[in-house]
């Protein structure tokens, strides 16, 4: 093959803003996510920013190819680098896998590749990507900011070396009649103070940063290469083929992929039984995994045709992985089930940013939006984004597939699974998740489901903040009209270098006020109601059954609850205000000897007698007992087995009542108690009380025939 790149550019003084390749490689060091996720994040994210105009196309395509390269042709293109690395470094010339990920309908690598042709407020997209670092995205409402995440391609290379080739139109115009020009450029970045350092057996005191193209040796310089032919007959190297005519976009080609080191940090050591491990398949190989990153982080944008209906909304994307002769691009109908619920999520709460309802939910459960509104920090009157959130068990998710916990598809290995911490997620207009936050940070007022009396194991609370990103701070804000404009630009400048959380500035507390009226408003809209008890996993309690009642904590709505006259009773009575409403209140149920025990609180209010009743829960609303006695033709599945009540007088007296079954009424003082058979079953507890305002405390013992049935209590 003949010779086309010839010798290196190898800089030994300061040639970009970013003097050593070592500086380069440590800007985006993470503990927070896999070198996968960042190389995901970061391509996609440039693919996103170079989108073209909505007139040329309502997606952007990208591409990941997974595929074996010629490493030997590679090495004798790369002059004395590459007779270093075939000669002396077997670690990298074993390795012979190479990932190309290469986005069409976008701009491409476009702007001047000569330094005297910059244009100091821009440098455009080729010289930030080739050369730049830690220079700041210009283009409003872009994904990047700091200009560090390209790092991650060359830590993924095991010599640190990444081809960029690219086909733009000349003169910016996008019309589709402009001329085309290809453009290919091949970099290396490496950590120069390495004792194992290729570049330092080629010069003395290297940067650590290399280019390869057309050398202008007047100008110290390196230009692209841009005649078709050597182009084609590098990218043969790699077994690709060069853009079709007209075609734009940009292709990142990064050979000598060390598949284990790669993929060793997919699951942290000892984070998850064996059992788990092995249900990760995507932890298997990088294609695998690639499309599974893909989902975790823009899963609002792969398919979503929703967006189309959006103006000013990011464009969805079309995403395909290729390994050797296999294809298959993801859509909607081929993601896990809780990426395409994150999506949902997604679309409901940016929907109610563009002010229009949002499209159907796919799975059988209510998606609750809520505005997200914070006081002073210098904004605009009205709602600064929008929160939606929902309440979801797997079976809700997966039907009756079986599947993995949200929180390990999400990477949050260490999180309790006996807490099911509500998930929040949060996201720019990019539309690329920022993190899946479980450490309440977004979620202080929040009790998991597991938490909540009734709720079951797999029950979990996902939610999507979505903030109205051009909504624009006050001129008499001071700074930070001037310096943010919207609040995108300060969310977005709150970023760290690899995206993965927001953090005010500085006497700021505009995030952390949203933080904690999205807490609020998921709490609200998730507190369990009287009506709506949750099922609760009984093997969490007796290591052996699967469903139990268990009844709501707190107020249970639905109730026929009112305030009653505020009477201090006398007499027997202590008078006491808790009980001068209609209240019911439980607290932390028991489990033991088969019977789930639940204590309870009841105020009177004015009325002389109140009941307790069992129902079923169906998707249509409750069913009492006797309805399901007459319909269905068996004795309700529920009973109370024993049950209490007790009144607490000011002199520290108290009457107590205990009914069981079969002696079923009792009488104290001045209260009685008694159980009706109703639908065939004790599913009635009648407490009366004959001084009003009074607050009635005690335990509920409730058996099961069928732990298959959901049931609530619910107070008259």
């Amino acid at each position: 093959m003949e010779q086309i790149l010839g010798e290196a550019l190898i800089p030994q003084v300061d040639y970009t803003s970013t003097s050593y390749g070592s500086v380069l490689l440590k800007s985006l060091q993470t503990e927070k996510l896999p070198e996968l996720d960042l190389l995901v994040r970061e391509a996609v994210q440039n693919s996103s920013d170079a989108a073209l105009d909505y007139k040329e196309s309502d997606s952007v395509w990208i591409d990941f190819k997974y595929k074996n390269f010629d490493a030997e042709a590679l090495c004798e293109q790369l002059g004395a680098i590459g007779r270093e690395i075939g000669k002396n470094r077997p670690d990298i010339i074993s390795c012979k896998k190479c990932l190309e990920i290469r986005d069409r309908k976008t701009t491409g690598l476009t702007g001047p590749y000569k330094k005297e042709e910059l244009n100091k407020s821009d440098h455009g997209n080729y010289f930030k990507l080739i050369f730049d670092s830690g220079i700041n995205q210009t283009q409003a409402g872009a994904g990047g900011n700091w200009g560090f995440g390209k790092s991650v391609y060359y830590r993924i290379s095991r010599a640190g070396i990444v081809v960029y080739y690219s086909q733009i139109r000349l003169g910016g115009a996008n019309d589709g009649n402009s001329p085309t020009e290809e453009r290919l450029v091949v970099t290396m970045v490496e950590d120069e103070s390495r004792d194992d350092s290729i570049l330092s057996s080629i010069i003395q005191s290297p940067s650590g940063r290399a280019w390869w193209g057309r050398i202008d040796t007047d100008r110290n310089t390196v230009l692209p290469i841009t005649d078709h032919n050597s182009i084609e007959a590098l990218l043969n190297i790699f077994g690709l083929e060069p853009f079709e005519e007209g075609e734009t976009g940009t292709s990142v080609i990064i050979p000598f992929i060390d598949e284990d080191k790669t993929m060793s940090d997919i699951i942290p050591n000892d984070s998850i039984s064996e059992d788990v491990s092995a249900r990760c398949v995507w932890k298997n190989s990088v294609p695998l995994y690639i499309k599974h990153a893909l989902q975790k982080w823009y899963a609002p944008r792969l398919g979503n045709k929703a967006l189309n209906n959006l103006d000013g909304a990011a464009k969805k994307i079309r995403a395909t992985i290729h390994e050797d002769s296999s294809k298959e691009t993801i859509r909607p109908q081929n993601m896990d089930c809780l990426f395409k619920l994150v999506q949902d999520l997604y679309n409901a709460a940016l929907y109610a940013c563009k002010k229009k309802n949002a499209p159907e939910c796919s799975f059988p459960i209510q998606i609750k939006t809520q505005a997200i509104s914070i006081r002073r920090e210098g904004l605009a009157p009205g709602p600064v984004g929008y929160v939606a959130y929902a309440k979801a068990s797997k079976q809700d998710i997966y039907g009756l597939q079986a599947s993995l916990s949200p929180y390990i598809l999400t990477g949050n290995f260490n999180n309790n699974e006996d807490e099911n911490e509500p998930i929040v997620m949060f996201a720019r207009e990019p539309g690329m998740i920022i993190s899946y936050s479980i450490d309440g940070t977004w979620s202080k007022a929040v009790k998991a489901p597991i938490n909540n009396a009734g709720s079951s194991s797999d029950e979990y609370i996902m939610a999507f903040f979505v903030p109205i990103v051009e909504k624009k701070f006050d001129a008499d804000s001071g700074c930070r009209a001037a310096e943010y404009g919207t609040l995108g630009g300060y969310l977005r400048k709150c970023e760290d270098s690899d995206h993965a959380s927001w953090e005010d500035k500085a006497k700021f507390k505009l995030i952390s006020k949203i933080k904690n009226n999205v807490g609020k408003k998921i709490a609200e809209g998730t507190r369990p109601a009287e009506t709506a008890a949750v099922a609760a996993s009984a093997s969490r309690l007796s290591g052996r059954l699967g469903r139990a009642l268990m009844p709501s904590k707190g107020l249970l709505a639905g109730s026929n609850d009112k305030k009653g006259p505020s009477k201090k009773g006398g007499g027997n009575g202590g008078g006491s205000p808790s009980g001068a409403r209609t209240t019911f209140k439980t607290k932390d149920p028991i489990w033991k000897d088969g019977a789930l025990i639940i204590p309870y609180e009841m105020g009177m209010g004015a009325k002389a007698k109140r009941t307790i009743q069992i129902e079923a829960q169906t998707e249509a609303g409750t069913l009492p007992p006797k309805t399901w006695n007459d319909e269905i033709g068996s004795a309700f599945p529920a009973s109370f087995s024993r049950a209490t009540a007790v009144l607490r007088k000011t002199d520290g007296s108290e009457d107590n009542i205990e009914c069981s079954l079969p002696s079923c009424s009792q009488q104290c003082g001045a209260i009685s108690a008694q159980f009706h058979i109703v639908g065939g079953s004790a599913t009635v507890f009648e407490i009366s009380c004959n001084v009003p305002a009074q607050l009635i405390s005690g335990e509920l013992e409730l058996i099961t025939s069928d732990k298959t049935i959901e049931c609530v209590l619910k107070a008259i």
